[in-house]
C-alpha cells in the first residue's frame, strides 16, 4: 500500500548549494532531461541509455533553453575552452570528468547543426540506444551518412572549421567558427615518418605532418592497427599555393594504404590526419581500453602510386 506522506514521485532532488543564480537553471535543465530520458528509455522501453548520449542530450538542453546566449561566459564557452585544452578524449568512454562533458557538448552542437535537434528527440524515443539509435534516425530520414561518417566529418570540422569549403566541415554558429583543435605537429625532415600509438573507440586524434620544402611527388600513407578493425579517417591536404583538399575515408579498415597524388601546379606542404577507432557502439568499455595504431607516411614517385584517397 502507498504511504500517504511518501516522497516517491516524479521529482528532482538538488543540493541547496547548486540553487544560486544561473546555476539553478543550468542544473534544473540538465537534470530534467535525465528525468525525461529515464521515462522514455527505462520506464517505457525497459532500456538503459548509454551514458555519453544521455549526458550529451543534457548538455544540449542548455542551448535549447537559451542559456548559451550570449556566448561569452556561457556554459558552452566553458565547455569549448576545456575541449580545446584536451581534445583527444573518447566520446563514448565515460570516466565522468569535465573533459568527457566537454567533448560531448562540442560534438552534440555539431550533430544538431547538421541534422537538427530532432535527431536527439527521435532517438530518445527509439527502441535502441546510443549510436544505433542515431543511425536509426539517419536511415529513417534517408540520410546516407552513418555514425562513422558523422564522426569523421566532425573531426574535420573541429580542426578545419570552414563551412565555405563544405558545410559538413565547420560550425554554423558564429561564435563556434573560430574553434580549431591544434593538432600534434610532426616535421618531416626527410619526407617520411612512422607513428606508433594507441587510440580508444571514438577517441579523435589529430596529427599534422609538415613537409618543410614541400613535396612535388605523391604521398603514401599506410594505416595499420588491429586487423580488420575500423579506423575512420580523414585527410586535409594543404598545398604551397594556399589551397587544400579534404579526403574522407570513414569506412577504412586496417590495414589500408592511401595515396595522395601530386599536383601539377603546387607542392604538398602538409597533411592533417584525423583518425579514430570505430568501436562497437553497444559496448561500454573502461577508459583503459585502447587499440594499436600505426601510421607510416612517405613521399613516393609516380611508379609507386596506387589508388588515390577518396
Amino acid at each position: 500500500d502507498a504511504v500517504a506522506r511518501s516522497n516517491e514521485r516524479e521529482m528532482l532532488v538538488l543540493d541547496l548549494g547548486s540553487l544560486s543564480g544561473q546555476q539553478a537553471k543550468m542544473f534544473l535543465a540538465h537534470e530534467f532531461q535525465h528525468l525525461i530520458s529515464f521515462n522514455q528509455k527505462e520506464n517505457l522501453r525497459g532500456l538503459s541509455e548509454v551514458i555519453w548520449l544521455n549526458e550529451a542530450r543534457s548538455e544540449y538542453s542548455l542551448t535549447r533553453i537559451g542559456m548559451n546566449v550570449p556566448y561569452d561566459g556561457s556554459p558552452l564557452q566553458q565547455r569549448v575552452a576545456t575541449f580545446l585544452r584536451s581534445p583527444s578524449d573518447s566520446l563514448t568512454q565515460w570516466p565522468n570528468t569535465s573533459v568527457d562533458y566537454s567533448i560531448a557538448s562540442v560534438f552534440i552542437e555539431y550533430l544538431t547543426e547538421q541534422y537538427g535537434p530532432e535527431i536527439l528527440t527521435e532517438s530518445l524515443k527509439s527502441p535502441d540506444v546510443g549510436i544505433v539509435s542515431l543511425e536509426e534516425f539517419l536511415k529513417k530520414h534517408n540520410v546516407a551518412d552513418r555514425f562513422a561518417d558523422v564522426f569523421v566529418n566532425w573531426m574535420v570540422a573541429a580542426s578545419l572549421n570552414d563551412i565555405s569549403y563544405d558545410g559538413r566541415f565547420g560550425y554554423v554558429r558564429q561564435e563556434l567558427r573560430t574553434m580549431k583543435v591544434r593538432p600534434t605537429n610532426v616535421l618531416l625532415g626527410d619526407n617520411s615518418f612512422m607513428l606508433n600509438t594507441e587510440v580508444a573507440s571514438w577517441q579523435p586524434l589529430w596529427y599534422e605532418f609538415t613537409f618543410p620544402r614541400g613535396v612535388s611527388s605523391a604521398v603514401k600513407i599506410d594505416i595499420d592497427g588491429a586487423a580488420g578493425d575500423p579506423y575512420p579517417t580523414a585527410l586535409v591536404v594543404r598545398y604551397t599555393d594556399g589551397s587544400f583538399r579534404v579526403h574522407s575515408v570513414a569506412s577504412l579498415k586496417a590495414p589500408r594504404t592511401l595515396y595522395i597524388p601530386e599536383e601539377e601546379e603546387a607542392r604538398i606542404s602538409s597533411i592533417l590526419l584525423a583518425v579514430t577507432h570505430g568501436g562497437d557502439p553497444d559496448t561500454m568499455v573502461p577508459r583503459s581500453a585502447a587499440y594499436p595504431l600505426k601510421v607510416t607516411i612517405a613521399a613516393v614517385d609516380k611508379s609507386n602510386l596506387g589508388t588515390p584517397a577518396s
